[in-house]
């Protein structure tokens, strides 16, 4: 199935010479390009029609040689680093997949920092600091955090069931960013970083949003329901280019997807034996398509499932994208 990207050329209204021949861009797959306009002022950004999302059955497969359990990302390089229970592993394309840092626990979720260090909330309740080279060291101890995300402020961002932490990388001291949400668990922001979402294990599978400042990122009220899915224990929660949530819940085996005004549609309803964890889009580098989210499903042996939604992540291209809504 190609998947479409609708890209959109903003020339000057004063622009009358020729443009330059469109120079087709690989997105990750075989027949999946886009056409990226470059004017005769410099490059466009890119345009997402958010009115024609593609919907399901999606491309999909199982990413040979990667491994994750609750946590995945990507590192500068564009590798895929995840967890086989016990190790993070690094995987740099198929079956090209390298030991990283051994012994490094199952752990929950995981992200990057601007300096290029991995976030890791292990398993022994601290949250960590990986170098690219393996070295690690604790950040903070005795967080107990499942979802974990580097904020656009380089602070890090945990739910722990009870609240949602801010946490200094440097200092390792924190603080109490959002409370009053029964079993906070999986966060994220909204592309305007004007919302910030909340998905829990709470009853009736409630996702939250907050209002927050989108310069400061400080919340400027308090938690209120954006939706609902069918059931509880949310264990991932991305955001797309034109706001929409993806929610993994775990006792349905289905990924959610929730409009930022709080409509939720299934987008894909997994096996018996697939639960998803915590998503990511691709890379965008070699075969990590950019529109395509890789999601971990720990109870099928630790593998990585890759569904090409036809959409990116909303820090696609450092945010340098227009929308169409």
């Amino acid at each position: 199935m190609l998947i479409a990207l609708i890209l959109a050329c903003k020339a000057p209204p004063t622009d009358t010479d020729t443009d330059t021949v469109p120079t087709p861009v690989h997105t990750g797959h075989t027949g999946d390009t886009a056409v990226v306009h470059t004017g005769d002022t410099g490059p466009d950004v890119p345009v997402f029609d958010c009115t024609s999302l593609q919907t399901a059955p999606f491309q999909s497969r199982r990413v040979p040689g990667a491994r994750a359990y609750h946590g995945l990302a990507f590192d500068t390089l564009g590798n895929l680093v995840g967890s086989d229970g016990s190790s993070l592993i690094r995987v740099a394309g198929s079956n090209d997949a390298s030991l990283w840092v051994p012994n490094s626990s199952s752990g929950q979720q995981m992200d990057y920092l601007p300096d290029g260090d991995l976030v890791f909330a292990h398993s022994n309740g601290n949250i960590v600091r990986i170098t690219p080279a393996g070295a690690t060291t604790v950040i903070a101890s005795n967080v107990n955090a499942y979802g974990v995300i580097v904020g656009p402020d380089g602070f890090i961002y945990t739910a722990n069931q009870s609240v949602v932490n801010r946490i200094d990388p440097v200092t390792g001291d924190r603080s109490v960013y959002v409370s009053g949400v029964s079993v906070p668990k999986v966060i994220n922001w909204s592309p305007g970083l004007d919302r910030f979402y909340i998905g829990t294990n709470s009853s009736g599978g409630a996702v939250y949003e907050v209002e927050t400042d989108p310069v400061t990122l400080e919340p400027l009220g308090s938690p209120t329901l954006l939706a609902n899915t069918s059931n509880s224990w949310h264990d991932a929660l991305g955001v797309d280019v034109c706001g929409n949530l993806y929610v993994a819940e775990f006792w349905d085996r289905r990924l959610w997807r929730i409009t930022p005004d709080g409509d939720a549609s299934i987008l894909v309803q997994y096996p018996s034996d697939r639960y998803g964890h915590g998503l990511v889009w691709g890379s965008g580098i070699g075969e990590w398509d950019a529109l395509a989210v890789y999601v971990p499903q720990p109870y099928d042996n630790n593998s990585v499932s890759e569904a090409i939604i036809g959409i990116p992540d909303r820090r696609f291209n450092a945010g340098l994208y227009e929308t169409i809504h």
